[in-house]
Formats: structure tokens, sequence, C-alpha cells
């Protein structure tokens, strides 16, 4: 039910994106490694490294405590 939410969230994004600016903005991609490590250790992240950092560091919490994140 989540997953469905957070895609029905992503389309609404999309679709008012569009009809205010007519496109999208195209996301930046690093043009080597170099550009890229840079990025990662003092740039901003893009979307995608962020979430595979949380879910990362979820997974290793969850490994190493036994039990998934909560309220501290």
């Amino acid at each position: 039910m989540q997953l469905a939410f957070i895609a029905a969230l992503a389309l609404l994004t999309i679709r008012i994106e569009r009809k205010r600016h007519g496109a999208l903005e195209p996301a930046e991609k690093p043009a080597n490694v170099a550009d890229a490590l840079h990025c990662l250790l003092f740039g901003r992240w893009p979307l995608l490294w962020g979430a595979v950092a949380l879910a990362f560091l979820n997974v290793a919490t969850l490994l190493v405590a036994g039990r998934p994140w909560g309220i501290t």
C-alpha cells in the first residue's frame, strides 16, 4: 500500500511539473568515476544515491542490532 501511495505521489508531481513547465528537467549524470566520487564525498547527492545509502544503513542496522530502525 505504501509503494502504491509513493507511486501515485510521484505521478502527481510529474504531472504538475509538466503542466507548469512543459517538461521535466533531466537528471545530471557524472562524466566519469572521478566526478562521481567527488560528488559523493563533497557535492549534493542525487536522490537515488541517498535512497541507496539509507537502504544500506537500514539493512546494516537490521543485521547488527537484530531489529530495524526505530524512533530514538
